[in-house]
Formats: structure tokens, sequence, C-alpha cells
């Protein structure tokens, strides 16, 4: 809890790997009455225009997991942020000068099963990022009724069909703090202004 909110906005972090770890987290944050959240995390990036340490704003998530299909009912939509929590994100990446891109996510929780098919045909529709947890906690926000936003650090590459990861190097940490930053600031400021 974070004392200069009145202890209204919360960070919670090292929950597992995955979407079965993090959605029963996020599931217990609701039931005690939390209701904004920004997801921020590592990813891979998935196109050759992606670097290391990328700030990513997610605008939808494809669902290759298996939690999020147990709170959407369409199997073949997105899972989608909020709107009104991921243009205050990007409002305050843009005002801490953090450059940042966005675009869409594929969720899976097969860390070790993302095939060259898969990948390729990801890259040809324009999929930015890979990471195991976006769509799970998308979805569940969605059906609950509560508000999420999702952004990632681009900490290994796959664009050519090779993996380059870089979970460790310097570059990746201090961007992940800076996102980290901003989503605190997004949290703290969307909770003034609904005071």
């Amino acid at each position: 809890m974070l004392t200069e909110t009145d202890n209204r906005v919360a960070v919670s972090g090292n929950n597992g790997i995955g979407a079965p770890g993090v959605s029963m987290i996020l599931e217990l944050l609701i039931e005690l009455g939390v209701k904004r959240f920004i997801n921020v995390g590592i990813a891979g990036g998935l196109q050759k225009s992606s670097h290391i340490g990328d700030v990513v704003v997610c605008t939808s998530a494809i669902r290759d997991e298996g939690v999020s299909y147990h709170y959407l009912e369409d199997p073949s939509a997105p899972a989608l942020p909020s709107e009104n929590l991921t243009t205050e994100l990007r409002r305050i990446l843009a005002r801490d000068g953090i450059s940042y891109t966005q675009g869409a996510t594929w969720t899976t929780d097969a860390f070790f099963r993302e095939t060259i098919g898969e990948i390729q045909h990801y890259q040809q529709e324009g999929v930015v990022t890979v990471e195991m947890e976006a769509a799970a906690l998308l979805a569940i926000s969605t059906l609950r009724g509560v508000d999420m936003a999702s952004g990632f650090v681009i900490s290994d590459l796959v664009a050519d069909l090779v993996w380059h990861p870089q979970i460790l190097a310097q570059e990746t940490h201090e961007r992940l703090f800076r996102l980290y930053q901003a989503a605190r600031a997004t949290l703290n400021e969307t909770h003034k202004n609904q005071r």
C-alpha cells in the first residue's frame, strides 16, 4: 500500500510466472475492493523494429492461454484493456519523456512452445510482443468491471526466429523501473481524479 495515496494504491510483484498465478492475485485484490490496475512486465519482441528496452503499451491481447476462456464468452475475441486507463498511462509516459510504442500482444502459457509458425503468423498480423499474463488479466478485469491497462518492456527478441534473451540486461531493468514509475503515477493521478 502506498501511503501517499491514503493506502488506495498498492503494488504487487513476484506473483509467479504465467496467467494462473497472477489471475489468483487479481481476483483477490478485486474482492478486496481494488478498482484500477496496471500490469507491468517483460515481454518478447516479435517485430524486427523491436529493441531490448522498448516500452510497449498493450492495445489488445491475443488469447493463447487457458485462463481467459473462463472469463470471456467469445473465444475468438481478443482481451482488451480499459481505454481510459490506457490513455492515461500513455499521457504519463509522454509527460515523463518515456518513449513507447503500442500494439497487440500474444499471451501464451506455453513458454517453450512458441513455434516458428506461430511467431511468423503473429509477426505478419503486426503483433508487437509475446508474454504470459496480459490476456488473462484483461479478461478478468472485463468480466469483473474494473479498469486494467498493461505495459511491457521488451526483454528478449525472437523476430529473426532465434531467441535472444536479455532479461538480466541493465537496459531492461532501467526501462522496467521507469515503466513501473509511470504506472504508479498513473494510478496515483487517476485516484486523485476519482475523489
